[in-house]
């Protein structure tokens, strides 16, 4: 299976839940089973959590807005709540699912790669699939660097893999507040992913393992393809992303190394190509020539020329953001279906 067509990514778009403030997260995190201080967990804004992601993952280009002051140094030298943090080290209770025809894999392979969690080990029970309406995401950055959302927060954290061997560093974490459940999936996935002692391909599955060899985590490779892609905001030219009108309705679709949609009056295609430092690149774009309202015409001819300035992409779970070379956010999609 062609890494272009894992799981891939970096900057952070977080489009979560945030009526609540951090005294109210604060309130809960100290709740059986949210944050409980086995966990090595550091709490960062989303912007220095961006900023590690970007800076291990962009090279020679800038990334505009965002921090880049934050290293996985800083992490790893950061306690929980001014004292030493250790690593999760619960007892889990899994199954021993290792298969024949999986593969070990290195940090120089993982590298670039992007995947979805499916599934989660339970205290005491076998695995469990993530809840609905809850995605969580994995992205491996560089070969020490990953990231991804879990739920609710954007994480970041150094981790060292080698030859199937696998271990994560102090996660550093935004600190936003969910639902109830959706913050104890987090808790879970999060203490699994520092538990995990191995990491393996199966049948283009990612399956990480505990040191006694139970699956504890099952994630698939992320793809563009299959489906529509909806655009919600668009950079408006001025410096901001708005939102788009209820009249405007602009898909995106990919398939085959081209893509093609609606780009609110007329139908557009596109060839585009990805690589495996989250580059995208669309060329060729061409569209049908229909003339509809004004106010639309203006939102079509904004996004297609958007298009042309797209160079990263990325994926948080729920949206699809593209930016240019700066760093700056053009447009940003959710799956339609």
């Amino acid at each position: 299976m062609s890494k272009n067509n894992r799981h891939k990514n970096p900057d952070s778009d977080l489009r979560k839940n945030n009526e609540h403030s951090n005294e109210h997260f604060n309130d809960h995190s100290g709740r059986t089973g949210f944050i409980p201080g086995s966990l090595s967990l550091i709490f960062l804004s989303a912007a220095m959590i961006l900023a590690v992601i970007m800076t291990a993952g962009c090279t020679g280009s800038s990334s505009g807005d965002i921090s880049d002051n934050i290293t996985p140094d800083i992490i790893n030298k950061t306690a929980v709540n001014g004292t030493n943090a250790t690593d999760y080290s619960g007892n889990i209770t899994g199954t021993d699912n290792s298969s024949e025809n999986s593969t070990a894999v290195s940090g120089d392979e993982l590298s670039g790669t992007e995947w979805l969690v499916t599934s989660y080990m339970g205290v005491g029970s076998g695995l469990n699939e993530v809840p609905e309406g809850i995605d969580a995401t994995l992205t491996f950055v560089n070969e020490s660097i990953l990231g991804g959302n879990s739920g609710c927060n954007s994480y970041s954290a150094d981790y060292n893999s080698n030859d199937g061997e696998f271990k994560t560093g102090i996660i550093a974490l935004t600190e936003m507040y969910c639902t109830d459940a959706t913050m104890q999936f987090e808790n879970d996935y999060l203490e699994l992913l520092q538990n995990g002692s191995s990491i393996e391909i199966s049948a283009d599955n990612l399956v990480i393992s505990d040191e006694d060899g139970n699956v504890i985590l099952t994630l698939l490779p992320f793809t563009l393809e299959g489906g529509s892609w909806e655009l919600t905001s668009m950079n408006n030219g001025k410096g901001a992303v708005v939102s788009l009108p209820e009249n405007i309705g602009i898909t995106l679709e990919f398939s085959d190394e081209k893509a093609s949609g609606n780009a609110g009056c007329n139908n557009y295609f596109s060839a585009y190509a990805i690589d495996e430092d989250f580059g995208i690149e669309f060329s060729a774009i061409g569209s049908t020539k229909m003339y509809c309202d004004e106010d639309i015409m203006v939102y079509e001819s904004s996004y297609l020329k958007n298009l042309e300035s797209v160079s990263r992409y990325y994926f948080n779970g729920k949206s699809l953001t593209f930016r240019d070379d700066d760093g700056k956010t053009l447009m940003t999609f959710v799956k339609s279906g």
